[in-house]
């Protein structure tokens, strides 16, 4: 009887800390019953510069395209320079920067 009363203490001691660890892991599972709330940030910014970055992308397109029908069809070599110049400082990207470096050398070259 003695050897019962001290296994049953150890049983339940077991299936105390399993409980609690089970306990902990399901408030923290994915599956748990929670309300779905909506993450909500505490301040609201005005995101403006997407606006500006299309802009300077559309922009940097154009400067591209005229400087390249400089190069290409008029052969203008200081046209196209000074577009693919300007061009250079709206780049942002790492292939925005190398096509410009690409055409310039080609201009630079002619």
């Amino acid at each position: 009887m003695v050897y019962f009363s001290f296994f049953g203490k150890k049983i339940s001691v077991f299936i105390l800390i399993v409980s609690i660890f089970f306990g902990i892991q399901a408030e923290g599972s994915p599956w748990a019953d929670k309300k779905k709330e909506k993450f909500e940030p505490v301040v609201r910014v005005k995101n403006a510069a997407v606006g500006v970055f299309q802009e300077q992308a559309a922009r940097f397109e154009r400067l591209m395209d005229e400087g390249k029908r400089l190069l290409r069809e008029e052969m203008d070599y200081e046209g196209a320079t000074k577009k693919f110049e300007e061009a250079r400082s709206l780049a942002k990207t790492r292939v925005q920067k190398a096509d410009v470096a690409y055409y310039l050398s080609l201009v630079y070259y002619s």
